[in-house]
């Protein structure tokens, strides 16, 4: 029972966290993290969408931290690498965040 506890909040952490994600990239003024920078520019170059290179880049860090420190990973680190991916992108396209408004930039001189 308190695993499955765990579980719902550990995937509600999720939900919001990707929300977050989501709300950033959607009002881009409000400033993105360094990671959603990687995940925009690398979708704005190759394509695909910034869920799909956020499960890629996750991938490919947790193959090289595998490689390099030869520990095991518990199964948190895999759902957070996809699964923050396939939040982003639902968010994303079921269009459920504000939009934007064109900033006006004053200047004082």
């Amino acid at each position: 029972m308190k695993y499955a506890i765990n579980l719902i909040f550990f995937f509600i952490g999720l939900l919001i966290f990707s929300y977050g994600i989501a709300m950033s990239v959607q009002v881009k003024y409000l400033g993105i993290s360094p990671w959603d920078v990687l995940n925009l520019a690398l979708y704005e170059r190759f394509g695909f969408t910034i869920g799909t290179w956020s499960i890629i880049v996750g991938l490919l860090l947790i193959t090289c931290t595998l490689i390099i420190n030869r520990t095991f990973l518990n199964i948190g680190t895999f759902l957070n690498a996809v699964l923050v991916g396939v939040f982003v992108d639902s968010f994303l396209f079921l269009h459920l965040l504000p939009r934007s408004q064109k900033m006006i930039n004053i200047s004082l001189y």
